[in-house]
């Protein structure tokens, strides 16, 4: 292999006068000469249990550990980094109880990377809330027959402007055609 550029980092496989082996890999890694830590990311449900992903992104060299919450079943893992515009990416996946800190470390070039997301917990109330008469409270405005009376009336000019435009383009359309006839 000669001339390779960074879009031809990939694994390939050599293989000599046989289908039976799994061949020699062969790893097109790009020349980058200055190590990067990587950026961590957790991404979670709202709901706050499920799926939660740990993005360890734009790093080199490839060789990475990550791990996540001991406890959680792992649902994904990259077993090889991907490589990607000169970096790399790796992520795992493991499944999160409900009200469950998330802990994603990574070592990578003798470094060790820590992100920790915390899970949402209701504050405990230790003293009486406020009075109602001091609560502000945001109120949504139910429909009322005003409103839809409304809507339909919008929907109706809307129909009304579409029915107008293709009134508008068949007159057009008639009068080119008619040209068309007497001059041609």
């Amino acid at each position: 292999m000669t001339a390779l550029r960074p879009e031809d980092a990939a694994e390939y496989y050599c293989m000599w006068d046989t289908f039976d082996s799994p061949g020699t890999k062969v790893t097109v890694d790009p020349n980058n000469p200055t190590p990067s830590q990587p950026s961590l990311v957790i991404l979670k449900y709202e709901d706050s249990s499920g799926s939660t992903a740990c993005l360890a992104r734009d790093f080199y060299p490839p060789e990475l550990k990550m791990s996540m919450n001991t406890d959680s079943p792992v649902l994904y893992e990259t077993i090889e980094p991907v490589l990607s515009s000169r970096k790399y990416h790796a992520i795992k996946v493991v499944n999160i109880t409900s009200n469950q800190d998330v802990h994603c470390s990574v070592q990578h070039h003798n470094k060790k990377f820590n992100k920790i997301l915390a899970a949402e917990r209701l504050p405990a109330l230790t003293t009486p809330g406020p009075t109602t008469s001091s609560i502000e409270i945001c109120r949504t405005s139910t429909p009322s027959p005003q409103d839809e009376d409304m809507e339909k009336m919008n929907a109706l000019s809307i129909t009304v402007l579409g029915l107008r435009v293709l009134l508008t383009k068949s007159i057009a359309l008639n009068m080119l055609l008619v040209t068309r006839y007497l001059y041609f």
